[in-house]
């Protein structure tokens, strides 16, 4: 990209800057219009002429007046007049000086009363202020100043500076704020045409009130951003228009309706994964905001048919997506910090994910140097180079495409990025909630003093975690274990919960699968029928002994064993396992490190329930 805007900076208070206002119209002081209020000193002596002696709302036959001007950079304008020791009004025209119409006028009362008028603006256009010295004969002074409110409604027609049938201007920068005149509705903006030149004039929009806002996208070209609501996290409800335009190339702009609407909830994605197999699911048109600290494992095999233009991962954050409906996918990739060089390839599309990509990425850029990257209509190329200029082209995608997006820090910064989507054509992102895995079995059985709960799954999309849930009567249920998941999987995986303390005589058991917005999916419980075993501990033989004996030990099913040794005070000494057996069987023990006396041995099973304790005398 050839030119990045990398910050707004808006004044938050207000500051005055000294300028003698002109006493004729010829001369008007430009006055800057502003996100707050810029104050400008004014100073009306008697030395001023009277130029407009009955603007509209006062009577200024023995006052004196000056000048003022302003280029509109909104198309709401309020002027404030701030007096500091006399009454003074204010008249706002439009027109030339010498063919000048009145828009508004404000004389609200006397002393040093604030006098406001705010009136519609045509960006780019100059308006002329008139401040007048309402009668006395002393010096009225005080402040002034031009700023750009928010135009509340719930019904409007939004162009850019150029209106219904021109081009906007270059070297804009107009900042404009639309806000709900419903309470607790939000606005809602859908494009009617949209038309930038590609990488150089942008339409940043933002999810409240002022551009210190959260970015909801970016968008250039021909890419129409299609519908944009505020979010339910924004409680003004308001969106913030911020255009930028280069010095070169204009175009038609853009037509939009502004309507008001219930406030959009945005899904969560929750933290990006280093990893393809656990990558979440990218829905709707929301801006992005992604970090990764590392590569995960290495999904890229080397090989320049899979990796594309890529090489390794080096702090890699992976991504799915679906199209819902056919169209044209953009995006464009923002590095929180300017200077980190960001990579990115794009796989698909296909019919499903699969982790990691055994084919040729569809979108790839290597492209050397910090600042924007993405995907756009127009940018002539699918992949490049360390030498490109960090733009590929857009994908067109079919409803029910599916694609894998690895977003690649080089510069392994740990800096994060954010990812905005530009949908055209008609094009979304799929925001339903698919059964997201292929559940093939799901069974239970009992192991004697405890039961063992498994299942199966064939495929596993945008899956965070299972549940199981356990149950005496099969009404309510109560949690017994979390598993995480998956993530993505295209192969069959196998899962297994252990209930060492089952109810009897059926247990009831509940699994759930969450994916990773929080959706939770239940599946029918399974009753397992519990059938305690009776194990049987013998006697200690040889006992007395030198530190080898034996112990017998009968269970009809596979268990292990843990045996305590305390000494007669019934502190433990040691400790030892004895694993995976069944039947009547009699481990050999060897505790010939114990000095000669007195111990007892205590067995406990695998579950942990006490199964008796054996005296052992050490000679």
């Amino acid at each position: 990209m050839k030119k990045i805007l990398l910050a707004l900076i808006v004044p938050l208070s207000t500051f005055t800057y000294v300028h003698a206002q002109s006493d004729l119209c010829t001369g008007a002081v430009s006055l800057t219009p502003g996100a707050s209020c810029v104050s400008t000193a004014y100073s009306v002596s008697n030395t001023f002429t009277v130029d407009v002696t009955n603007p509209g709302c006062y009577n200024n036959n023995a006052g004196r007046d000056g000048w003022f001007s302003f280029t509109a950079t909104s198309t709401l304008s309020s002027i404030t007049a701030t007096p500091t020791n006399r009454d003074v009004g204010i008249a706002v025209y439009s027109g030339s000086c010498g063919s000048l119409t009145l828009l508004g006028c404000s004389d609200a009362g006397t002393g040093t009363t604030v006098e406001n008028v705010t009136i519609s603006t045509t960006v780019g256009v100059t308006y002329y202020i008139l401040i007048s010295r309402v009668n006395g004969t002393n010096t009225a002074s005080g402040n002034i100043c031009v700023t750009n409110p928010a135009i509340t409604t719930c019904s409007a027609t939004f162009y850019d500076s150029g209106g219904s049938g021109g081009n906007y201007s270059n070297n804009e920068l107009t900042r404009t704020i639309y806000c709900p005149s419903t309470p607790g509705q939000a606005i809602q903006v859908s494009f009617v045409s949209f038309n930038l030149e590609p990488e150089y004039d942008f339409l940043y929009v933002y999810d409240g009130p002022s551009t210190s806002s959260t970015l909801l996208g970016t968008y250039h070209s021909t890419t129409n951003p299609g519908t944009i609501v505020a979010t339910s996290s924004n409680s003004t409800g308001c969106l913030t228009f911020l255009f930028d335009s280069d010095g070169s190339t204009t175009r038609a702009g853009w037509e939009a309706t502004i309507s008001c609407t219930t406030p959009f909830t945005p899904p969560s994605l929750g933290s990006s994964s280093n990893n393809c197999t656990s990558a979440p699911t990218v829905c709707g048109n929301t801006s992005i905001s992604g970090n990764s600290s590392g590569a995960g494992t290495q999904e890229l095999p080397n090989n320049n048919t899979i990796d594309g233009c890529l090489t390794i991962e080096h702090q890699s954050s992976w991504y799915f997506f679906r199209a819902a409906t056919s169209g044209t996918l953009e995006f464009v990739i923002s590095p929180t910090n300017g200077t980190d060089d960001y990579d990115f390839a794009l796989w698909g599309p296909a019919s499903s994910a699969v982790c990691p990509p055994t084919t040729t990425p569809a979108r790839c850029s290597y492209a050397a140097g910090g600042g924007n990257t993405g995907a756009y209509t127009g940018a002539g190329d699918n992949s490049e180079s360390s030498l490109g200029d960090k733009w590929i082209e857009g994908v067109t995608a079919t409803a029910g495409d599916v694609f894998v997006l690895l977003i690649d820090n080089f510069s392994s910064s740990t800096s994060p990025f954010t990812l905005s989507w530009m949908l055209a054509g008609g094009a979304t992102l799929d925001c339903s909630t698919p059964l997201p895995i292929e559940l093939i079995s799901f069974n239970g059985f009992s192991n004697g003093e405890k039961n063992i709960v498994e299942w199966t799954t064939m495929t596993e999309e945008n899956n965070h975690h299972f549940n199981i849930e356990k149950s005496s009567d099969g009404i309510t249920f109560s949690h017994l274990q979390s598993v995480p998941g998956a993530g993505n999987s295209l192969t069959p995986r196998n899962y297994s919960v252990t209930d060492p303390n089952p109810f009897s005589p059926f247990t009831y058991y509940r699994l759930s699968q969450v994916d990773f917005d929080g959706t939770r999916t239940d599946f029918p419980a399974i009753a397992v029928e519990n059938n305690p075993v009776s194990i049987e501990i013998g006697e200690i033989v040889p006992n007395p002994n030198e530190g080898w004996f034996t112990i017998s030990i009968k269970s009809p099913i596979e268990n292990s064993f843990r045996l305590v040794v305390t000494d007669v005070t019934g502190k433990p000494i040691h400790q030892m396992q004895l694993n995976d057996l069944i039947g009547n069987v009699k481990p050999e023990i060897n505790v010939s490190e114990l000095n000669a006396g007195i111990y007892f041995i205590q067995v406990y099973s695998q579950s942990g329930k006490y199964l008796g304790t054996r005296k052992l005398v050490k000679k």
